[in-house]
């Protein structure tokens, strides 16, 4: 009888990281915001990206999920349209996590950002977040190159 359990333990744990994994998969490749929609609690949404003021373009390395809690490498362009063009690069690692359905960004430098991953096919994905101080929901849409 114990080791049924133990299979069966066995076996939905392999089907979470196989759902991580298909994410990741999905996620491989150089992705470019259409939308980041700050929505100020209270106030009406502005579009960042529609208004022309941000652009990103974020490339998610290919990996293979080893351990529950592994990342991988993603490396993030932003860019800030304000008075000429300001281009940040940042170096972080990405972890799916849920079934497929959280995504956090990791660096040593920034607060981990925690998003939900609302839509995940092969070339778009939509993720959103509230801020940590809670005043502001954000929501980025992606197309795949």
């Amino acid at each position: 009888m114990k080791k049924i359990g133990l299979i069966l333990m066995l076996g939905l744990f392999v089907t979470a990281c196989n759902k991580d994994q298909r994410s990741v998969n999905k996620l491989e490749g150089t992705w470019n915001a259409t939308h980041f929609i700050w929505t100020n609690v209270g106030s009406e949404s502005i579009d960042e990206v529609e208004s022309g003021y941000l652009d990103f373009e974020y490339t998610f390395e290919a990996c293979k999920l080893k351990k529950e809690d592994e990342g991988c490498a993603l490396h993030a362009k932003n860019i800030i349209n304000s008075g000429g063009p300001s281009v940040t690069e940042i170096e972080y690692t990405y972890i799916i996590s849920e079934d497929g359905t959280k995504m956090t960004w990791i660096h040593s430098s920034y607060e981990d950002d925690v998003w939900d991953i609302e839509s995940l096919t092969s070339n778009n994905f939509i993720i959103s977040h509230d801020t940590p101080s809670g005043e502001a929901h954000v929501e980025i849409r992606w197309e795949k190159e």
